[in-house]
């Protein structure tokens, strides 16, 4: 019997190692099965390729375990070796399962800027009063990471917020919560504009939207529309006005660290990152569009009936 077989008798086991339900998971594989076999096709049939087609030794996991091999290494981001003990393969073997799995993840799952109607769509007026103005949310999130061997990369990757080296990652979020953009990992020492700015999701909005952030991102309201808590003026304190329009910001921007939170509880993306780290966008990017869909089943906010 195989893992997959055993896990569908315990549908709250399931759920928990893989991160949706049963009927999520089938729908997934139903949605990837055809990507994943023109994969395997282009891999035999590829010119430098020096065994012919057929060749070689076949995978000795079907397509159902291999996928949730993979998104078990995502939610729970054990090591190869228990992961192999599980599916009862040789961590160099888990190795080569899990690369054409998340190969075909990452482009079927692909984050797409969504179009104005989109935006406009999803904008949830019933939250955002305050702010009509408003068609995004940025905020970034970091991780722990490794320490660079090199003398010269380790201040770059040295977070002095978190007091330790990690990798950090812009996300921005409609309003609903929906991932509508991430930037390129990058050292956790960056500040938070400075990767806003070389991200270029500015250009992506229109001159009648804002973008909402916290006050990491003050600057950016010379560049376009934007929605920032006012900072305490030095030797100064904020007026009660001020006060109260920082925190009806706090109340609105809540949905992008919900969202951070749907995305960290794939321990992938929470723990120390031990992987390399040119590889971490792709595994970001594969969650995000993961998030997404669970979001678009079961809403982060829910409009009052």
């Amino acid at each position: 019997m195989t893992v997959y077989e055993r896990l569908r008798r315990k549908p709250a086991t399931f759920r928990s190692l893989a991160g949706m339900t049963i009927k999520e998971f089938e729908r997934l594989y139903e949605q990837t099965a055809s990507d994943l076999e023109s994969y395997e096709e282009r891999r035999l049939r590829r010119p430098d390729r020096k065994r012919d087609s057929g060749g070689g030794a076949s995978y000795s996991l079907d397509g159902r375990n291999r996928l949730l091999m993979a998104l078990i290494w995502l939610r729970v981001y054990p090591i190869y070796e228990v992961l192999g003990f599980i599916f009862d393969l040789h961590k160099s073997n888990v190795c080569r399962n899990l690369k054409p799995i998340l190969e075909v993840l990452s482009k079927h799952l692909e984050i797409e800027w969504p179009d104005k109607a989109e935006r406009a769509r999803k904008k949830m007026n019933e939250f955002m009063q305050e702010f009509p103005e408003v068609a995004a949310i940025v905020d970034a999130t970091e991780q722990p990471t490794y320490r660079p061997q090199g003398r010269d990369e380790q201040p770059q990757y040295y977070s002095g917020k978190k007091k330790r080296h990690t990798i950090k990652t812009q996300i921005v979020v409609l309003p609903d919560g929906t991932i509508a953009d991430f930037s390129a990992t990058v050292q956790g020492s960056q500040h938070d504009k400075a990767l806003y700015d070389t991200s270029g999701v500015a250009d992506r909005l229109d001159e009648d939207e804002a973008m909402m952030g916290d006050s990491g991102y003050q600057g950016i309201q010379h560049q376009h529309r934007a929605v920032l808590p006012d900072k305490k003026p030095r030797g100064g304190e904020l007026t009660d006005d001020q006060k109260i329009r920082n925190h009806q910001i706090s109340q609105a921007r809540i949905v992008v660290e919900n969202t951070i939170a749907q995305v960290k509880s794939f321990r992938v993306l929470a723990d120390r990152y031990r992987h390399p780290r040119d590889s971490h966008n792709r595994a970001f990017g594969i969650v995000a569009g993961l998030v997404n869909q669970r979001i678009e089943r079961r809403p982060l906010r829910v409009v009052p009936a």
